[in-house]
């Protein structure tokens, strides 16, 4: 699996932890190994400028996802053969979850990454129902099957 990693932001992270994480989540997914996922680390700033863009919200967001291709099961042809998407953290956004929910910075990017990578695979919840039921539970096994 190739996961790229840039932190264009000033917080130093464990780059490793994090593509160690995704790593998991993707082999606990039955992903096959060669397929890649870029993940950017930055600020509020940033992330707004693409959620206004892209989701026309003007405030920041702890997470985005930009999936490549549409996604029916693991075994799926891949449009862009091996290539997931790009994730998008707000490191700031992520400190303030943890603060709020008394938890590390690194177990809250845990967590985003996780939301993230679901949402490459095409798990969503904006709309409700039965399908942010469905990721909602598959977060919490991911979660606790990788002890965050």
């Amino acid at each position: 699996m190739n996961i790229l990693i840039l932190n264009q932001q000033n917080k130093k992270i464990n780059k490793n932890r994090i593509k160690r994480l995704a790593k998991e989540i993707l082999k606990n997914l039955a992903y096959p190994n060669d397929v890649e996922i870029s993940i950017l680390l930055t600020n509020d700033n940033f992330i707004k400028g693409l959620n206004k863009k892209y989701l026309k919200k003007d405030k920041p967001t702890d997470v985005l996802s930009f999936p490549m291709f549409t996604l029916q099961t693991p075994n799926s042809k891949l449009q862009t053969p091996n290539l997931l998407g790009d994730i998008v953290i707000s490191i700031d956004t992520a400190e303030k979850q943890a603060a709020l929910q008394k938890t590390s910075l690194n177990d809250e990017i845990a967590r985003l990454l996780i939301h993230g990578v679901l949402h490459l695979l095409g798990f969503e919840h904006e709309k409700g129902g039965k399908k942010a039921l469905e990721m909602r539970r598959e977060e919490r096994r991911l979660i606790d099957l990788l002890k965050v």
